[in-house]
């Protein structure tokens, strides 16, 4: 997710990235937006799947999330979409932008480990 934000930064455009976590038949979604050096995470919401046609009531009810995520996707993508046809310079974001995990820093402090037998103070990659 980070990775996308910052990509639309370079290109001008200030979108909202929507993520999303599912466990079990429970889905939350967030937004990561980049503010002042800080990527924050945003939880927009919860909803629950329904695993037999006995819960589709509760679906129904939790309908406006999924119109409320949409909206967001949809304006964040009109956004993405302007400034990829009439590109601009770089936001005022560009300046607060950190690297990503796969940056060298963190490869000297975490490496893929290979050997499960030797011991390593972070595990990153196992398999």
């Amino acid at each position: 997710m980070k990775d996308c934000l910052d990509s639309a930064i370079d290109k001008g455009a200030d979108v909202k990235v929507i993520g999303f976590q599912c466990v079990d038949y429970k889905v939350d979604f967030y937004i990561i937006d980049l503010i002042k050096g800080m990527y924050i995470m945003l939880h927009i919401g919860q909803m629950t799947f329904p695993a037999s046609v006995k819960e589709m009531l509760s679906f129904v009810n939790e309908m406006d999330l999924l119109f409320r995520i949409r909206e967001i996707f949809r304006e964040s993508f009109n956004v993405l979409y302007t400034n990829l046809c009439h590109p601009s310079p770089p936001l005022a974001k560009a300046s607060f932008k950190w690297d990503t995990l796969n940056s060298p820093k963190f490869r000297q402090l975490v490496s893929k480990i290979h050997n499960i037998n030797r011991s390593y103070p972070f595990w990153y990659r196992r398999f």
